[in-house]
């Protein structure tokens, strides 16, 4: 609707009217609507227009066109006001999501700033004490071996990198290997179940998640957070179907909403579901809420308790190298 299609209606109009007075008041409506520019205005005026032109027409058929004209414009302009009114709601909820991915972006800038601060400070007041010297020192008196567990796990964006525990076990012999994901020992007997092999410093250090302090140092070099999913062993996220490969776009953590919902009273499949949750309800108030939660969880000092076994869990059909599998079924266990 524009002046050039009131000014056309006024000719029409003209035309049936056939008289002075009546191209008057034509020509008045048509400048006034075209000055108009509210399309809600410009459709009051045209009302107005066919009220007036339509008595001056004289005729049946000229009121009934005018009406008819009037009608498809309130319709045409109704149509218009709810496409705007559409697009606007649409705009909206664009902006409000990208509020939102903002809004995490700055909680996430604020969680590795905090884990940054808060696990440096760790390090150097666990030193001082000295924590971190007696728990190794404890370790290496115990059982033979480094007192520090390494093994290749994968984080964020499915990148691997090397998590670092206090070793909670006895090393299995030189020589161990694998069938199946099986241990066996060098003269081909059954290598005792992971259980046994704990030592009594590790199961302290269990129970009371000392043996986690050294990812204080994963946490300084970016490969962890203090709260996220627990790092994935390698073969497991082969059997990750999509839903549960999300737990790769955050950094792993020390804790996370898993371990303070059942830790390992749950399977792997379980857990993986309260990680992708954490995901989609991210933010620091969860993650605080999470770290008073692991310390209530600590302080109960539950039973040790291995993860539950399912698919997740099953190793490889084919054995890997004597090394590497014993190191992934140490890793497995250690979990």
């Amino acid at each position: 609707m524009n002046k050039k299609a009131v000014e056309t209606g006024a000719k029409v109009v003209k035309n049936l009217a056939g008289s002075k007075s009546g191209r008057k008041v034509l020509k008045k409506a048509g400048k006034a609507a075209g000055k108009a520019g509210s399309k809600v205005v410009e459709l009051k005026l045209i009302s107005r227009f066919a009220k007036t032109s339509g008595k001056l027409a004289g005729g049946i058929a000229g009121v009934q066109a005018l009406k008819s004209g009037s009608k498809f414009a309130r319709r045409l302009a109704k149509a218009q006001i709810r496409k705007k009114k559409d697009e606007d709601r649409a705009q909206l909820r664009e902006m409000g999501v990208q509020t939102k991915l903002q809004w995490k972006d700055i909680q996430l800038g604020i969680k590795r700033g905090f884990d940054i601060v808060a696990a440096s400070l760790m390090i150097a007041v666990l030193t001082l004490i000295p924590v971190m010297i007696i728990i190794p020192v404890l370790i290496r008196l115990e059982s033979k071996g480094s007192p520090i567990f390494k093994q290749e796990r994968m984080g964020k964006d499915r990148q691997r990198f090397m998590i670092y525990k206090f070793r909670t076990m006895r090393n299995p012999p030189e020589g161990t290997y694998s069938v199946d994901g099986i241990l066996y020992k060098p003269n081909g007997e059954l290598l005792e179940p992971s259980s046994t092999r704990i030592t009594k410093v590790g199961a302290f250090l269990r129970k009371t998640s000392l043996d986690e302090l050294p990812q204080l140092f994963n946490i300084v070099n970016g490969t962890m957070s203090f709260v996220g999913p627990r790092p994935t062993l390698p073969y497991q996220a082969e059997s990750y179907n999509e839903e549960q490969l999300r737990r790769f776009e955050v950094r792993p953590g020390v804790t996370g909403l898993a371990q303070v919902s059942g830790r390992n009273d749950l399977t792997w499949t379980e857990k993986i579901a309260y990680d992708v949750e954490y995901i989609d309800s991210f933010s620091l108030w969860t993650d605080i809420k999470i770290l008073f939660k692991t310390v209530a969880v600590v302080l109960k000092k539950d039973d040790i308790e291995f993860t539950k076994e399912d698919s997740l869990t099953a190793k490889p059909a084919q054995a890997p190298a004597a090394a590497e599998s014993t190191e992934e079924a140490e890793g497995a266990a250690e979990e």
